[in-house]
């Protein structure tokens, strides 16, 4: 817990405080006093892992998407997204008026869909297909997945510029 605190710049005891609670629930172990390791509960949180949950896991720790869920009763009363109550603006305004929001959304949904992409590739039959464009397809995993395995085809991914940007190649 002290390496921990000093490495990521936190109150050593406090830190030490959550990571019993986690280690309570499972995700990590105490081997020894103030002393921790990963669990298999913990192990989708590293980045080096398949189907890695750690981007989500980062997003939803983000403050203004905790500011959001904070206002979950407006959404409810008024049938508004809260997004717009709290920022003054939708989601994709607001990513790209905040870049870090954005890179850290669209990761997040990039991560998630490296679980299902797998699934989608192999179920459907793209044969006939010549050309597919995915819309509002994020960073272009699952369409950079199909034209892998389906090298006859072309694709054309269509987003956000700012989104279209973090793509890089798949």
């Amino acid at each position: 817990a002290a390496e921990l605190a000093t490495t990521t710049k936190t109150h050593e005891p406090s830190l030490y405080r959550v990571l019993r609670a986690l280690a309570g629930v499972g995700i990590f172990a105490e081997t020894a006093e103030h002393k921790f390791e990963l669990t298999s509960l913990a192990t989708v949180l590293r980045s080096d892992v398949p189907n890695s949950i750690r981007n989500f896991a980062i997003l939803m720790g983000e403050g203004w998407l905790w500011r959001n869920n904070g206002e979950l009763m407006h959404s409810i009363t008024t049938g508004g997204p809260a997004q717009n109550h709290v920022h003054g603006m939708g989601s994709f305004e607001f990513f790209t008026k905040n870049a870090g929001a954005g890179a850290v959304f669209n990761r997040a949904m990039t991560s998630l869909s490296q679980a299902v992409v797998p699934a989608i590739v192999e179920s459907y039959d793209f044969s006939a297909m010549r050309k597919l464009v995915d819309i509002a397809g994020g960073h272009g995993l699952l369409l950079a997945e199909i034209l892998k395995a389906n090298p006859h085809m072309q694709g054309v991914l269509f987003d956000l510029p700012s989104v279209i940007e973090g793509a890089g190649a798949l």
